[in-house]
């Protein structure tokens, strides 16, 4: 047997399975034994092949080394494996994250435009709104789309001991005596669409260990999004006096720059901001999303007077570049 250990994999392989030579039908199928040596499977599979053999011949007690192989190890729990427990989650989950990034990308993109050609709105002429106005409507629907896949993001986070744990599952049921089986729990496993479902987004997320500041951070930024939205809705609606849309503009900024300077040092809580010093990508957009949230809050503050309105303009600006920034990192 110990001899065995110095021939090529696939004469291992035989030896292991008792063949000594193989089949017309078994000649016909790709031989993958060079790439298993490649990925550095050798040992694994050849343990995987003898606990098979030893399954169909009977012996007991591969059958409970199978079944003890089940239980997910250490390394899974704690890496890939627990916060992916399926490819569909990976899939989704990964999708979510890029179009959240592409979108704050493109939204702040179009504000940074906007704010820094409306430092020189005089001269636009007919121009100003198409290219002002026009341009924050634009960045709008960006934010709107990233901050609510952010919602559905942390509303619907689970891991692989969600998907062991009945007891971690959102039942929108009122009765107590349906079947617990997998393919019940699996149907009643409800993706929310709703970006306020608070509860069920807070209460996973406790289960989880990360606690609130995720949906917290969400949450802000959607909010704010809709702040926003009310602005520009006076702004584009004739019917509302001048006067009036005036004041509505001014209060949705400073409120929707707050809600997103909220989202920002919601999200320095949740990656440990003020606590440490990082590189990662979560640990500079956190910062920058920020620091481009207090610049939105102090250029809307200034916009309460004419006197200030350039300097205004020019922190919307530098604030959208560098929440683009803050975006940038995240798709990178």
């Amino acid at each position: 047997m110990d001899s065995a250990k110095h021939l090529p994999l696939r004469q291992r392989t035989r030896v292991a399975m008792g063949v000594a030579h193989q089949s017309p039908a078994s000649s016909e199928l790709p031989d993958l034994m060079d790439r298993i040596e490649q990925m550095g499977l050798t040992e694994e599979y050849m343990a995987y092949r003898e606990r098979y053999l030893g399954w169909r011949m009977g012996k007991s007690e591969s059958i409970h080394r199978e079944l003890t192989d089940l239980t997910p190890s250490r390394s899974i729990v704690e890496g890939w494996g627990h916060w992916y427990p399926t490819l569909e989650e990976w899939q989704w989950r990964r999708t979510l994250a890029y179009w959240i990034a592409v979108t704050f990308f493109e939204g702040s993109l179009f504000f940074t435009f906007s704010s820094f050609i409306a430092c020189y709105s005089s001269r636009l002429g007919h121009l100003k709104a198409a290219l002002t106005t026009w341009g924050y409507a634009a960045g709008k629907v960006n934010y709107f789309v990233c901050t609510y896949f952010m919602c559905l993001e942390t509303i619907n986070m689970t891991n692989a001991e969600f998907h062991r744990d009945s007891s971690m599952l959102d039942i929108n049921s009122d009765s107590d005596a349906e079947s617990t089986t997998q393919d019940s729990l699996d149907q009643r496993r409800h993706f929310k669409l709703w970006p306020f479902h608070w509860r069920t987004a807070l209460r996973n997320l406790a289960r989880l260990g990360i606690g609130p500041w995720p949906y917290l951070a969400s949450a802000a930024y959607f909010v704010g999004v809709w702040v926003f939205a009310v602005g520009l809705a006076a702004e584009l609606i004739r019917s509302v006096p001048e006067e009036v849309a005036s004041q509505v503009v001014f209060y949705s900024f400073v409120l929707g720059s707050f809600l997103f300077t909220a989202g920002g040092v919601f999200e320095c809580i949740e990656n440990g901001v003020f606590k440490t010093i990082k590189c990662d990508s979560g640990y500079i957009g956190a910062v920058l999303n920020t620091l481009g949230g207090i610049l939105f809050l102090v250029g809307s503050l200034l916009g309460y007077s004419e006197a200030y309105a350039f300097q205004a303009d020019f922190l919307f600006g530098l604030g959208s570049a560098i929440f683009s920034l803050g975006s940038g990192v995240m798709i990178i």
